[in-house]
């Protein structure tokens, strides 16, 4: 009796540890096994982890390529303002050059940028080399350009580049997007300044102008990628402008318009500030009216 007593609780203790049912032991019914849950796939947990994973990774990849159509970013191919590239080539022509950074101490460095009180400490560039600033001339003016206003600019930037002199102007819609395609119908180069980097073209329905531009002309930004964010980066943007040309002209701008900011840059760094009238009654050539009183 003693020794049976002793191994009552050594037995007890057993009966908690997990290990496998003892020969001839009965399964449990089928609904009991359902109720403990999914059994793991094949492979381990390790192996469901990675499905996982992969599947994750790929529903995100097809997220990004609904939102930038081809998906070019994550196919080998570099995406330069909605330009597609392969890695290592360049973009432009022969006889042009690739996206690249300038800083300061780079000989290639705009010289008409290092005039301004706070040059940017970096710029970059995609396309064929910067021209001197005494063979560019600014052409700005309102987004909501009148007809008038469109063939003024158009008829300029034209005139310009037969003359072999460079368009400088900010892509915007309205004037600037009217200059730099009258310049490139001429066979002439023109330069756009962007708000943001070369990868974030704005706005975007100006992609294929900028593409144009950066066969036939210069992209150029002191952005290194993005779109910032802010209406300061217009008027960072617009003191470019300013600094690389040698001489600017307003075509229509309202009394707040950028393009004056432009203007007084330019007349900031001693440059010839000058501006096409246009009708009194409209808004947008208020501002250049204003110019015009002022001496332009």
């Amino acid at each position: 009796m003693r020794r049976a007593g002793r191994h009552r609780p050594q037995r007890r203790h057993h009966q908690h540890r997990p290990g496998p049912a003892p020969a001839g032991a009965r399964r449990a019914p089928a609904a009991v096994r359902r109720d403990r849950g999914p059994r793991p796939p094949p492979g381990g947990p390790r192996r469901a982890d990675a499905a996982q994973r992969r599947a994750h990774v790929g529903r995100r990849r097809r997220e990004l390529e609904r939102r930038e159509p081809g998906g070019a970013r994550r196919r080998g191919r570099a995406r330069v303002g909605g330009l597609d590239r392969t890695p290592g080539q360049s973009q432009a022509p022969p006889g042009r050059t690739g996206s690249r950074a300038l800083r300061r101490d780079d000989p290639q460095y705009p010289a008409g940028l290092r005039e301004l009180s706070h040059p940017p400490p970096c710029v970059w560039a995609l396309g064929a080399e910067l021209p001197a600033v005494a063979r560019a001339v600014a052409v700005v003016g309102s987004r909501a350009a009148s007809r008038y206003g469109l063939d003024q600019a158009a008829r300029l930037a034209h005139d310009l580049a037969r003359l072999g002199l460079v368009v400088v102007s900010g892509l915007a819609r309205g004037i600037d997007a009217a200059a730099h395609r009258a310049a490139l119908a001429a066979g002439g180069r023109t330069v756009a300044v962007l708000p943001a980097g070369l990868d974030a073209i704005t706005p975007r329905h100006h992609r294929p102008l900028a593409a144009e531009i950066a066969r036939q002309g210069t992209l150029l930004t002191e952005w290194e990628r993005g779109e910032p964010a802010g209406k300061g980066v217009f008027v960072q943007r617009n003191r470019l402008i300013a600094a690389l040309a040698g001489a600017t002209v307003v075509v229509e701008a309202a009394v707040h318009s950028g393009a004056l900011t432009t203007a007084a840059f330019a007349l900031r760094l001693g440059r010839p500030v000058l501006a096409v009238p246009g009708d009194v009654d409209r808004e947008t050539a208020r501002g250049v009216h204003g110019l015009i009183r002022g001496g332009a």
